[in-house]
């Protein structure tokens, strides 16, 4: 015999008409954990910086930014 909690209540594998007709749920109580949670959504407005704003605060070092400045440049010229 296998056990309940694998193949659930008997009555459902029957025909309708062999269901019990006085079936009673009982109410489940608040302090179910399995209940699930009230959804809570949390919003960050989050301000996206201008990239170059964005690039200047990436380099400590003024010769490092000049540097990868060029580069960008110069892989926008190739790429036009």
């Amino acid at each position: 015999m296998k056990p309940r909690w694998l193949l659930g209540l008997a009555f459902p594998h029957k025909p309708a008409n062999e269901w019990p007709s006085n079936l009673v749920l009982s109410p489940v109580p608040q302090e179910d954990p399995e209940l699930k949670k009230i959804p809570q959504v949390m919003v960050a407005d989050a301000q996206v910086p201008d990239p170059i704003v964005r690039l200047v605060r990436a380099y400590c070092r003024w010769d490092r930014l000049l540097r990868a400045v060029a580069w960008l440049l110069a892989v926008k010229q190739l790429s036009s």
